[in-house]
């Protein structure tokens, strides 16, 4: 006799979870019905085996009865509960983030509630900032979040605490397509929430670096280079204060990235900061406060350099301009798009505008943040005649 899970619970799951989950779990397509379901077989000898119709269509009357069974089957095949089966499921097509709170006060799996909300609240605000530098990175961020940040923000989910101290789960459910289920992760492109993710990883782990003294701010080209991996003001302020909900003991930040998509590279191994690295840390915000160049400029030039590694989401593009009279090369990294129109320009000749943060480095200058980068249409005979 089926089991029947609570609505609430059986409405969080969606077919595609199960489609996949069944799919990277070795189960075996077996056909298609009448394009409202999906037949899964646990073996490819369908007689040996347990068999799953996965419906599709919510308007189908016994959908939710259907959705219910193909739950209560898996986790017979798996002989397992079906509440850790259910848990699987819903979070498959998402990102699992874990902050472990690492202290005396937490040692029995429980946090004083002010530290709960100063450990949410700064959460958040890692996240939001983590965004914002996928967008467009800087060494602080005053102003209003983007509209993509906020719906970004408002999706993020916190799941079930876990024991181990005090551990909190955020949940980052990936935007993915039916119609691509089956192609292989590795050549899925990554959507936002995923580069978020590994923006926040990377930030992450330079900071570390940072203050365990492995890398250096001393200049402001290590400066620039840690804001375009995404570290900020505004990240560092937020594990300062997570930190500090720790009570003096250990904050770990942990991913789990879904398998619906090919794993980010780096995340082997949790991240954690000690309460004996806050001075490093704040030193660190002193740093990245007195790189931030309040006035956007906009300048006219051309590019006279490019350079990109293969598989960088970013590529670094010389622009070869006048600044205040005098000939001056500005830096700028650039997302891959508008680095691929960078490219274009140099091998058309063509001029670039652009305009953002800017930061003297030397002789030079670099783009601190990039608000505008435009490639400018060849002249024709007709627009030369009208400038004589």
């Amino acid at each position: 006799m089926l089991k029947q899970i609570a609505g609430t619970e059986l409405q969080r799951v969606i077919p595609l979870d199960i489609i996949e989950y069944l799919g990277f779990s070795g189960w075996h397509k077996q056909g298609d019905w009448r394009g409202k379901a999906e037949i899964w077989t646990s073996d490819v000898d369908v007689a040996d085996s347990f068999e799953i119709l996965v419906p599709k269509d919510p308007s189908v009357s016994d959908f939710w009865a259907r959705l219910n069974e193909a739950i209560e089957i898996l986790a017979v095949a798996e002989q397992r509960s079906i509440g850790y089966v259910l848990t699987d499921v819903i979070n498959f097509g998402a990102d699992v983030t874990r902050i472990r709170s690492d202290s005396d006060r937490t040692q029995f799996g429980e946090i004083p509630l002010n530290d709960l909300i100063l450990l949410c609240e700064n959460t958040r605000n890692m996240f939001a900032s983590a965004a914002k530098s996928e967008i467009n990175p800087k060494a602080e961020f005053k102003s209003k979040s983007p509209d993509t940040v906020r719906e970004y923000v408002d999706k993020l989910k916190m799941g079930q605490t876990e024991r181990g101290s005090y551990v909190l789960t955020v949940i980052s459910k990936l935007t993915r397509d039916v119609e691509t289920a089956h192609i292989p992760s590795a050549l899925r492109p990554d959507p936002f929430e995923r580069l978020v993710i590994k923006r926040l990883d990377t930030a992450l782990r330079v900071v570390k670096e940072v203050v365990s003294s492995e890398r250096r701010l001393r200049s402001d080209k290590e400066v620039f280079d840690a804001v375009s991996m995404g570290v900020s003001v505004n990240l560092c302020q937020a594990v300062i204060n997570m930190q500090n909900a720790a009570s003096g003991g250990i904050i770990e930040i942990g991913f789990t990235p879904s398998k619906t998509l090919s794993a980010p590279e780096n995340t082997l191994a949790p991240v954690f900061f000690e309460a004996r690295e806050l001075p490093a840390l704040e030193n660190a915000i002193e740093k990245l406060k007195s790189s931030v160049y309040e006035d956007e400029v906009s300048l006219r030039g051309v590019v006279v350099g490019l350079e990109k590694g293969e598989g960088q989401d970013r590529g670094k593009v010389v622009i070869a301009t006048y600044i205040e009279g005098k000939g001056r090369k500005v830096y700028a990294y650039l997302p891959v798009p508008l680095y691929f129109e960078a490219v274009k320009a140099h091998e058309n000749n063509l001029s670039v505008r652009c305009s953002g943060h800017i930061k003297q480095v030397g002789r030079n200058y670099i783009f601190e943040s990039l608000s505008r980068f435009v490639v400018e249409k060849p002249l024709t005979l007709f627009d030369e005649q009208k400038k004589v």
